[in-house]
């Protein structure tokens, strides 16, 4: 508990900072002091708050409040890797058969009526082979689950399959801990469901691991992708179906207040697609501590603790 309140009370402020810079919080949270380049006011109110939360809640409740928080936040990010990892770039260049002479329409010929079949044999295939290439499009040997998964943009199939597998994580879950009570006489209808919810988290897995990868190169890039974060969220959710019925309500209560904030203020001050390196900005500007308008990037610290570490290109997920 020590070092998480230490770490909080460095890291909760510069994050409050980054949410108001981004117009997810109220703007008198990106206030930094002139003279010493900290979000001051954001330490007092983290600090204040961390303290009576202390002070009100038992030891053993802030722990599990803490954990479930944690859980949450790791599975959240587990998801995100794989559907970032399956997600096709906005700036990806078209198909490089997109603009061959094939693809052109061609003058008709005497022999047009008697080659429509083939031709259209033909579209048909090339539309088949065209499912294979990209990021977030079905791989070649795996393009007869298109008749399952339908004309979907590419990411937006794995994207459905990652929320099946997490729903049924949970499902998963909580019947386990419905049989391993002692009060709880199992069934074979129970075993027939569970057998059927693991074979609903295998297929969803399949589905993902048939889709492309992003092929780009960075320092940063998580492997077995989608296993080992697929691994992460049924741990992580586990965990969390052993704690304590208190701790899920409060922690109800906390997302309850973190969504009206976002639905009432974030979403309609949101600075999301402001900027296309927004996060490079926020590590190496102070400018909305000197006096100028909240959020202006008007000139760009040089400090060597103000320049960003890595460059935005170097995270691949």
């Amino acid at each position: 508990m020590t070092t998480t309140l230490f770490g909080s009370l460095f890291s909760l402020p510069r994050t409050m900072y980054a949410m108001a810079n981004d117009g997810l919080l109220f703007g008198f949270l990106g206030h930094v002091n002139e003279r010493t380049q900290v979000p001051v006011l954001n330490l007092a109110i983290s600090g204040s708050v961390s303290a009576l939360i202390a002070l009100l809640f038992d030891l053993q409740h802030l722990v599990e409040f803490m954990s479930i928080g944690t859980f949450l936040a790791y599975t959240i990010v587990s998801a995100s890797v794989i559907i970032l990892r399956y997600r096709p770039e906005k700036n990806t260049p078209p198909p490089s058969n997109a603009g061959t002479p094939s693809s052109l329409t061609s003058p008709p010929t005497e022999g047009a009526d008697s080659n429509s079949d083939c031709n259209s044999v033909a579209s048909a295939e090339s539309e088949l082979l065209d499912l294979s290439e990209g990021t977030g499009k079905l791989k070649s040997r795996y393009v007869w689950l298109v008749n399952f998964l339908g004309n979907c943009k590419p990411g937006d199939a794995v994207t459905g399959s990652v929320m099946v597998y997490t729903a049924s994580c949970i499902f998963l879950c909580y019947l386990l801990m419905l049989i391993s009570q002692t009060y709880f006489a199992p069934d074979w209808w129970d075993y027939f469901v569970l057998a059927n919810v693991v074979l609903l988290l295998i297929g969803s897995l399949i589905v993902i691991s048939a889709h492309q990868q992003s092929t780009s190169s960075g320092k940063f890039r998580v492997p077995l992708v989608p296993i080992v974060p697929a691994l992460s969220i049924l741990f992580n959710v586990g965990l969390m179906f052993h704690l304590s019925l208190l701790t899920w309500l409060r922690f109800l209560v906390w997302m309850v207040v973190g969504m009206l904030i976002y639905f009432l203020y974030g979403i309609h001050y949101s600075k999301e697609a402001a900027s296309p390196n927004s996060y490079s900005i926020l590590m190496a500007t102070s400018e909305a501590g000197r006096g100028a308008k909240w959020g202006a990037t008007l000139r760009v610290n040089q400090k060597s603790d103000k320049v960003p570490i890595l460059d935005e290109e170097d995270f691949v997920h």
